[in-house]
């Protein structure tokens, strides 16, 4: 007996039946896909009490008082260092002066915010745009303190230089607390003019005023915003950020029609790669860039010595842009942590010498005669900085970033020659090999 069989189906139609079946798949990944592209990441970010009153607005209103920005600028930057007494360099002195008159309002407002803790406020959507103008204002401040610092050394009043040196270290210290990125940067940048006219303070002060000095910067390095913290605090900022940029990105806006990323003008290519975000979604751009940051700010807490390496990037184009930065300027921040210290430890040894009569034989007798504790060589892996016993002087240095003990050889770029080069030939920069020497190696 032979089976009935059913009609067969066309192959045409089985083809039509399965691509109609794979379109259906294909639309609904596409459908997941939006989905997932325009699924708003969900972020709650800290709102930290803030002291009252804040030295910061304190700051923000000493910068805004300031006045002939571009001449303060222009004369620092042709100041000359005390002890030179040329007729143009008369003259440059006669132009600080002036300007330090037209500027004692800021000044006055600058010094009464010493009086408080400084904590720079969280403004939601923390993007640049509110503070930016205030750490613009501070860089100011700190160049109207070094030419102040400038001008009172060469009136011979060098407790005076030493006091508005630190206190442009102290603006830079004080605005990168509780601040993101730009923060950093930016005190980073002012704790650097300031560092500058206090090392030619240091040999003409007295034992109290060195001492006094010393303690004054101890205290400041130990409330430093450390990079591990900033990191943190990036983190809070760059989320708020990526959430309001991408919160009107789609595939229209990511093509040119719209804000967010669009590329209006980028070529085609360029397009296609940068919408290559939808393949991600949101909230997965939001949580790899959230990992990461605390990836960064869990290897910042680890000595610069022990060479950690970066956490790899995330794979989406948006992250892979802008992410490196944060690694990259952990070097400037360790930079200027060593440079406080060399000072620091530089202040003490002038102390002790007066005090003594001789340099001690090592930085152990500094503590707690002078200061209450060394400081950590910030490039090593563990320990204070190298010292040693030079005729009657000695040397005093960090390992620098390649974290090895050259005794006291000093970062030294040969092809910078002549007075012109002299900065940029003893200058950190990546990749440098020698030792920070005291006095000599600046970032």
């Amino acid at each position: 007996m032979q089976l009935r069989q059913g009609p067969k189906r066309p192959a045409k139609q089985t083809v039509r039946v399965v691509g109609g079946l794979a379109g259906l798949f294909v639309v609904g990944l596409l459908v997941n896909e939006w989905f997932l592209a325009n699924d708003e990441p969900v972020i709650s970010t800290p709102n930290p009490a803030l002291p009252r009153p804040n030295a910061y607005n304190f700051y923000v209103s000493a910068s805004k008082a300031m006045v002939d920005n571009d001449r303060i600028f222009s004369i620092t930057m042709r100041t000359p260092y005390a002890g030179s007494r040329t007729l143009e360099q008369e003259r440059i002195q006669q132009q600080s002066e002036a300007a330090l008159q037209h500027n004692a309002a800021a000044l006055r407002l600058l010094h009464q915010g010493f009086a408080y803790d400084c904590v720079a406020p969280s403004t939601p959507p923390f993007t640049f745009s509110p503070q930016f103008p205030h750490f613009a204002g501070f860089r100011s401040l700190t160049r109207l303190l070094f030419m102040q610092s400038r001008v009172r050394a060469a009136q011979g009043d060098w407790s005076g230089a030493s006091d508005s040196a630190l206190d442009g270290i102290r603006v830079g210290e004080d605005s990168m607390q509780g601040g993101a990125f730009i923060a950093h940067l930016v005190g980073g940048a002012c704790v650097a003019i300031g560092q500058r006219p206090m090392w030619t303070t240091v040999e003409h002060l007295n034992a109290a005023q060195s001492r006094a000095a010393a303690r004054r910067l101890q205290a400041m390095m130990e409330r430093h915003f450390s990079y591990a913290e900033t990191m943190h605090q990036e983190k809070w900022a760059g989320q708020a950020r990526l959430k309001e940029a991408l919160h009107s990105v789609g595939t229209r806006s990511a093509f040119g029609d719209g804000n967010g990323f669009a590329l209006d003008h980028a070529p085609l290519a360029q397009r296609v790669k940068t919408a290559g975000f939808l393949l991600y979604g949101k909230k997965r751009i939001v949580r790899d860039y959230t990992e990461y940051m605390d990836r960064v700010s869990d290897v910042s807490r680890q000595p610069y010595g022990l060479h950690l390496p970066p956490p790899p990037l995330p794979s989406d184009p948006i992250n892979r842009t802008f992410l490196p930065i944060f690694t990259e300027a952990r070097l400037k921040d360790v930079s200027t942590e060593t440079q406080n210290g060399l000072l620091l430890v530089t202040l003490a040894l002038h102390t002790f010498h007066l005090e003594h009569g001789h340099y001690p034989n090592a930085l152990a007798e500094l503590a707690p005669s002078v200061l209450k504790k060394l400081p950590d060589d910030p490039f090593a892996a563990r320990g204070t900085f190298k010292y040693k016993l030079q005729c009657e002087s000695y040397v005093l240095y960090s390992v620098g970033p390649d974290g090895e003990d050259d005794d006291g050889t000093p970062i030294n770029d040969a092809k910078y020659v002549g007075v012109e080069g002299a900065k940029q030939r003893y200058s950190l920069k990546a990749g440098t090999r020698g030792d920070i020497v005291a006095g000599l190696n600046f970032p």
